[in-house]
Formats: structure tokens, C-alpha cells, sequence
């Protein structure tokens, strides 16, 4: 029987989504915890579940199959094409292995994940991203790389950024081959900073928070609705202010919230008080605000997001120029994440040797190209990079993107096993600080326990 390539999250490619947050999945937190989900799989052996089935699976995969399909959430038309595309290098690189994708997990995809592993015919290979990882690893699915990754040329080499290795890990080991990745930055609106006498920001150099501010507060008194500022409501977004002003969101044991220590609070006010004054567009409900459409009307000079927005801003037919650069520095410079998704191999897989080797074709240089010249997604590698600008498309000076990938204030989005109830948590309690008449003090009140009960229990 062949064997499964599970990729249940949509890469970096979303109009203006969190990386935890993307359409097309089931949440997270639908999947059963550690000790329940193994005696799923228990039940499941002896014919208690019987509601599921695949055409493959680590389950029943056979000693010397090399077949392999590749569940993706590529359901039809171009997406799937260019999916094609990467799963025929298989064969090319390794004669005698077929990668076909499996269309049957693009919707659904998580339940689907789940449903056919507790029947024994869950995928041997599959993709995560690195904010679902730990999960993953927490219920006892993947197996770590490390070895394999150590001994092969193909992927041993530095051509990916620390970061993005470290976000393709959980406790020290990694599990996922990085195929795309993503900082995140600010955008900016070149044509309307000039309107106001304020040349273009450097891709690279930081200016100040005070900068900033000041920039925004040019703008916002330009008057005709022009804002300096606009955040889509997801906290992700609120993360590199807290750090940049030297604050952390939880301890480095991941067993206590931070969000109330001086550090974080600086950072969250940074935030807020942009919409306090009047330099941020305001946002009356939480449910309907939509930066990245504002921001491509060109009444926003900054809103903050990653290379998953460029697909969507490069169709939008903008009037104006628009580029990106870091966070402004605070007491903790200019701090921003990064993370994206990656294949790993399953625990049921029998065939490693072969299942490793069809995963580096997956990850490879012409695969990074071929997903990059699209447009699906911003290569992991660097030497792909230069693929994402190819014909001229915009941003101009896209290859920096690989420049803030290795700053020093870069990091990896490291999450907990129970990270989808964190998010759940935080958006529902700490996005009202965006609100108008919001106060920053009564909201962390609420949340900072209940953050660091979660962890606790992650």
C-alpha cells in the first residue's frame, strides 16, 4: 500500500492570516489529547472504529513499497498543478518512487488526519506547521530527523536559517524538513510616507519606536481618513512589539504568562495608545476589521504581516508603491518571529530510508523554485529566495527578506501541545485592547492568569 504525505495547514500563503489561525483546517483543539488518542489507536486494532479509510497509510504499508501519496490540502486548479509539479522531482531523484497527491485531505483536513490515524490508516509522511508541531509530537506522531538530517548532503548544508530550524523543533529535536518560512515585519506605503515628507524606511535598519510614532502621528493629521497604523485583530501581530520593547509573552519554561511584567506592558501600550490617539484606524468590532484591505486602499502608511500577503497585494492592481521593514526598536531592539511549515516523517513509517529521501526532493532547491515562482510560498532556502521576485513582481527588494530572516533579533515561534486553546484564550480576552474606551491594565488582569494556567496544563 502506499504511503501518506498529510499536509493539514496551508502554508505562508493567506491574505493577511495568523500562522495559527489559517482557513481550510479544523482547529487544533479538536484533536484528542495524548492518552485518549492512544487508546483510540488501540480501539481502532481491534475493529471498535471503523468509520475511516484511505488509500494508504503507515499502518498498512507494505516492507518494500516506494509509492507514496501525498495528501495536501491542493484540492484542484493551479494550486494542485503546481503540487504536481514538486511531487514528479520524487521520481526524478529517486527512481523507483512515485509521489501522487492525495486530494481527498484538502477539506477537512485535520479530522481527516485524525480520523484515519485512530483507524490505523494515517498518512507515513505529513506536513505541519510549526506553530501545530508540538501537538503533533505530544500525541506521539512524528519521529524526530536529527540523524538522518546530520548524515544527508542534501539538506545538512546551512541553507536554512537557524530560525527556521529551531521553529521546525520541539525540545531540542527536529521533526519537520522546512519548506516555506515567514518573519514577520511591517509593510509600508511608500507613495503616501512621501506625502508627508518622510522618505522610504530601510528594509534592514530599524528606525526607533519614536520614529515611528512620529511618522504615524504626519500621517494620521494629513487628514481625508489616512492612518498611520492598522493591525489585523490576531495577536500574533501584538508579539514583536512586546519583544521589541523588551518584554516576553511566558518564562522560558513555558510555564508562566508575562504579558503583565514592565517589558510587555511597554510593548502592548505601544500598541494601544497608536489607537488611543487617533494615529490608528480605529476599530469598532473586532470580527469585521481587515488591515491588509485598508492597507491596499492606501489610506494606511503601515500595517504588520509577512510574505504570505504578497500574493494578494500583488493582485490588487495597488496605485502606490510598498515595501516592508523591521519592527521599530525599543528596549529590546527590533524583534520579530518566524516560523512556516515543514514535512515530517510518521512513526508508523516502515520504509524511513525511502520516505527521508522522497521528503528532501520535496524541500529541494527546484522545489523551493517551483513553489516560489508561483507564488504558494516564500522558499525556506535561501538560494531560492531570488525564485519569489522573478518577472519583476513586487516588492523590489524581496531578496532582503533573507536579510531579516538571520537579524539578530529574529526568532523562532516556539508554542506549547495546547497552543490553539492559548490563541482561542487570547483572542477573545486580549484583542479587546484594540477597542475603543479598552483598558490595558483590566484586560492583562484577566488574561495573565488564565495564560499561565493554560501553560501549566500544556
Amino acid at each position: 500500500m502506499p504511503c501518506v504525505i498529510a499536509s493539514f495547514i496551508p502554508g505562508l500563503e493567506s491574505k493577511q492570516m495568523p500562522i495559527h489561525n489559517t482557513t481550510r483546517r479544523t482547529d487544533a483543539s479538536s484533536l484528542p489529547g495524548r492518552r485518549t488518542f492512544l487508546g483510540l489507536v488501540g480501539a481502532a486494532g481491534t475493529g471498535l472504529l471503523t468509520g475511516a479509510c484511505s488509500t494508504g497509510g503507515g499502518g498498512s504499508q507494505s516492507s518494500g513499497s516506494k509509492s507514496f501519496t501525498w495528501a495536501t490540502w491542493a484540492g484542484v486548479g493551479d494550486e494542485k498543478k503546481t503540487w504536481d509539479r514538486v511531487a514528479a522531482l520524487a521520481a526524478k531523484d529517486h527512481p523507483g518512487t512515485t509521489v501522487t497527491i492525495d486530494a481527498s485531505y484538502a477539506t477537512n483536513y485535520y479530522d481527516t488526519l485524525v480520523t484515519r490515524t485512530v483507524a490505523g490508516r494515517g498518512p507515513d509522511l505529513m506536513t505541519s506547521q510549526g506553530t501545530t508541531l508540538p501537538s503533533l509530537v505530544d500525541r506521539g506522531l512524528l519521529q524526530p530527523l536529527d540523524d538522518r538530517i546530520k548524515n544527508d548532503s542534501h539538506v545538512a548544508a546551512g541553507d536554512w536559517p537557524d530560525a527556521i530550524r529551531q521553529a521546525m523543533s520541539w525540545d531540542g529535536k527536529q521533526y519537520l524538513l522546512p519548506y516555506d518560512v515567514g518573519p514577520c515585519f511591517l509593510w509600508y506605503n511608500k507613495d503616501l510616507l512621501a506625502s508627508v515628507g518622510v522618505a522610504e524606511p530601510s528594509a534592514t535598519e530599524p528606525m526607533t519606536y519614536a520614529e515611528f510614532r512620529t511618522i504615524c502621528s504626519k500621517v494620521a493629521k494629513s487628514g481625508n481618513r489616512r492612518y498611520g497604523y492598522a493591525t489585523p485583530p490576531a495577536w500574533d501581530y501584538l508579539i514583536p512589539w512586546v519583544w521589541s520593547a523588551g518584554g516576553e509573552m511566558m518564562n522560558p519554561d513555558r510555564t508562566a504568562c508575562e504579558l503583565s511584567s514592565p517589558g510587555a506592558t511597554t510593548g502592548l501600550d505601544n500598541v494601544v495608545s497608536l489607537y488611543r490617539d487617533g494615529l490608528a484606524a480605529p476599530i469598532k468590532d473586532l470580527t469585521k476589521a481587515n488591515a491588509l484591505e485598508d492597507f491596499a486602499s492606501g489610506t494606511i502608511a503601515f500595517t504588520p504581516g509577512g510574505p504570505w500577503d504578497a500574493q494578494y497585494l500583488r493582485t490588487q492592481n495597488l496605485k502606490f508603491t510598498w515595501g516592508f521593514m523591521p519592527f521599530p526598536a525599543g528596549d529590546g531592539g527590533s524583534q520579530t518571529w518566524v516560523s512556516g511549515s515543514g514535512f515530517g516523517i510518521a512513526k508508523t513509517v516502515k520504509q524511513i530510508d525511502a520516505a527521508f529521501a522522497a521528503l528532501t526532493s520535496l524541500v529541494s532547491p527546484a522545489a523551493q523554485q517551483i513553489m516560489a515562482s508561483a507564488g504558494r510560498a516564500f522558499p525556506a532556502r535561501a538560494s531560492a529566495i531570488s525564485s519569489y521576485s522573478q518577472g519583476g513582481k513586487p516588492p523590489a527588494h524581496v531578496n532582503e527578506i533573507g536579510v531579516l530572516m538571520t537579524a539578530k533579533g529574529t526568532r523562532p515561534y516556539i508554542t506549547t501541545p495546547n497552543w490553539q486553546q492559548i490563541n482561542t484564550m487570547l483572542s477573545r480576552d486580549l484583542m479587546p485592547i484594540l477597542l475603543p474606551g479598552a483598558k490595558l491594565d483590566d484586560i492583562l488582569a484577566k488574561v495573565t492568569p488564565q495564560f499561565t494556567d493554560l501553560l501549566k496544563k500544556g
